[in-house]
C-alpha cells in the first residue's frame, strides 16, 4: 500500500509540474503579446514627435533604466524573477533606444512641418468628400517624404502638375457640367502676370505650353489681382455677367468661361503670385470645391518653400 500510495504521489506531481508548465507557458504567451503591443505604441509615438521633444524625453527614460538596471543587478542578482525584470528593462530600453535611432532624420524646416499639420487639420473639413481629402492627404504626406529628405529627388513643377494639378482635374472634371477645367499658377512681372520666365513656365495644367510662353495679363484691372491685393480667394460663377472679369484678348473666341477660382499664392510672408482654377460651365464650383482647390493653394505653397530658398524663388517670380 505505501508503495502504491507513493506512486500516486508521484503521479500527482508529474501532473502538477504539467499544468505548471502549460500555466507558465500561457502566461508567457500573453505576456510577450502585451509586451509586443507596448514596444509598438512607444516606437509609433515616439516616431511622431518632433526630434527635439522625442530626445527631451528619451534621453532622461535612458538614464534611469540604465541606473535601475544597475542598482537591480548590484543588489538582487540572485534573485531569478528581479534578473527577469531587468532583462525587461534592458529590452524596453533598448527598443526606446532603438526607436530614436532609427527614426527619419527631419528638415530643420519645423515651420514646413507645422504647417503640414495645420494642413491637415484643415483637410478634416473634406471628410464627408473621401475623394478630396484623400487626395490632400497623399500630397501632405509626399511633401512630409520631402521635406524629412526621404526622396531621392523632389521636382516642384511635377510636384504641382502631376501630384497636385492633374489629380485634381480628374476629380473636378467628374461632373461634365463643369466643363473644360484648367490650372494654372501666376507669378507678377512688372505690370503684368505671366505663367513664364526665363527659368521656365511656372506650373499649370490645360493649357498649351506655348500659350503659357507668351501669356501676359495686366495685373491692374484683371480678376486676379483681387485675390492677389486683398489676400484671400475670390470666385465668380457667372463671368459673363461679372464685370470684375475681362477676357484675355488672345482667349480663342469658342472657348468662354463662366466660373473661377483665384487663391493667393504666398512665399513666406509676402502675397507674389495666385494660382488660377477656370471651367467654360457656370456656377461650376461649390462651396466644397472652393475649399478643396484653396487647400491645394496652401499645398503649392509648402511645396515652393520646400523645393526653393525663398530668396531664390522670390527673385524668379520678379
Amino acid at each position: 500500500m505505501g508503495r502504491v500510495r507513493s506512486l500516486r504521489s508521484r503521479a500527482n506531481g508529474c501532473a502538477n509540474v504539467v499544468r505548471t508548465r502549460e500555466r507558465l507557458r500561457a502566461v508567457s504567451e500573453q505576456s510577450a503579446r502585451t509586451l509586443s503591443a507596448v514596444v509598438k505604441t512607444i516606437r509609433d509615438w515616439l516616431r511622431q514627435l518632433p526630434t527635439e521633444v522625442a530626445n527631451a524625453i528619451v534621453v532622461p527614460l535612458l538614464v534611469v533604466v540604465v541606473i535601475a538596471v544597475v542598482a537591480i543587478v548590484a543588489g538582487f542578482l540572485v534573485n531569478t524573477r528581479v534578473v527577469v525584470w531587468v532583462a525587461v528593462l534592458a529590452f524596453l530600453g533598448g527598443v526606446i533606444a532603438g526607436a530614436v535611432i532609427e527614426r527619419p532624420r527631419r528638415s530643420p524646416d519645423s515651420a514646413a512641418e507645422q504647417e503640414l499639420v495645420e494642413l491637415r487639420h484643415r483637410a478634416d473639413e473634406l471628410a464627408p468628400y473621401d475623394t478630396y481629402a484623400e487626395h490632400v492627404r497623399d500630397a501632405l504626406n509626399d511633401l512630409r517624404k520631402a521635406i524629412r529628405g526621404e526622396l531621392t529627388s523632389f521636382s516642384l513643377r511635377d510636384f504641382v502638375e502631376v501630384g497636385v494639378f492633374q489629380t485634381a482635374h480628374r476629380l473636378l472634371s467628374r461632373s461634365s457640367a463643369r466643363g473644360d477645367v484648367r490650372f494654372s499658377i501666376l507669378h507678377p512681372h512688372g505690370e503684368d502676370f505671366v505663367m513664364a520666365n526665363e527659368n521656365g513656365l511656372f506650373p499649370a495644367y490645360g493649357h498649351r505650353p506655348e500659350s503659357r510662353q507668351k501669356f501676359r495679363l495686366p495685373i491692374a484691372g484683371s480678376f486676379s489681382q483681387l485675390a492677389y491685393a486683398r489676400d484671400r480667394v475670390v470666385w465668380s460663377g457667372n463671368l459673363s455677367e461679372d464685370d470684375r472679369f475681362q477676357q484675355h484678348e488672345r482667349a480663342a473666341a469658342d472657348r468662354t468661361y463662366e466660373s473661377i477660382v483665384s487663391v493667393p499664392l504666398r512665399l513666406g510672408a509676402e502675397v507674389d503670385g495666385v494660382m488660377n482654377v477656370i471651367a467654360t460651365g457656370p456656377d461650376a464650383f461649390s462651396h466644397v470645391d472652393r475649399t478643396y482647390i484653396s487647400l491645394l493653394g496652401s499645398v503649392v505653397d509648402v511645396a515652393r518653400s520646400v523645393s526653393v530658398p525663398p530668396q531664390a524663388e522670390q527673385s524668379a517670380a520678379e
